[in-house]
């Protein structure tokens, strides 16, 4: 069986030793979410120890019309410190034409968001 969500990944933080996490977005259509991992800014530890980070959500809908705001494409940091993605958050940011109210998957405006990784 496939998984109900799929996963962009980062490593633009990558260090020569390779024991940076790879950081990435998980993005899924599935609503409400019916538990962890759905549309969350995550870390995933590369030194084999299994260990995952969920550091925020990123609350895009899987509808826009915007590829990079549907599955929540990002990049962290150099530095590893932020990531920053895009989203459309929920339909709730009005517009791309302007106006207050949207339409998920027709005209809703998308935006770049930042996450302090701590």
């Amino acid at each position: 069986m496939a998984s109900p969500w799929d996963i962009h990944t980062s490593w633009n933080n990558a260090v020569s030793a390779d024991d940076t996490p790879v950081l990435g977005a998980s993005a899924s259509a599935t609503t409400p979410f019916p538990s962890a991992w759905y549309n969350e800014i995550l870390g995933i530890a590369t030194d084999g120890s299994g260990k995952v980070w969920r550091f925020a959500h990123s609350y895009i809908t899987a509808q826009s019309e915007f590829f990079d705001a549907q599955w929540a494409i990002g990049s962290g940091s150099q530095d590893g410190h932020y990531y920053l993605f895009t989203s459309d958050w929920q339909g709730t940011l009005g517009s791309a034409s302007g106006s207050d109210a949207c339409t998920i998957g027709t005209d809703c405006r998308a935006d770049v968001f930042v996450v302090e990784l701590k």
